[in-house]
């Protein structure tokens, strides 16, 4: 069965930390505060996790139904 819950939350959270990561990169870009990256690396954290989340869900899917 397709775990509907892991893809969708995992792709929901690939939007919402990328989302935050492009914002607050524009934030450092426009107001040059280089100091103060610790919401961007934890954006890009976030992304990756949820990446791997994903990545993982879909092969397992296509590994059990084959």
């Amino acid at each position: 069965m397709l775990n509907i819950i892991v893809l969708v939350a995992t792709a929901m959270g690939i939007v919402a930390f990328g989302g935050l990561g492009f914002t607050y990169t524009q934030y450092l870009i426009y107001d040059n505060a280089l100091l103060d990256l610790y919401i961007l690396f934890a954006s890009g954290v976030g992304v990756g996790v949820c990446a791997i989340g994903l990545w993982n869900a879909i092969v397992d899917e296509l590994i059990y139904r084959s």
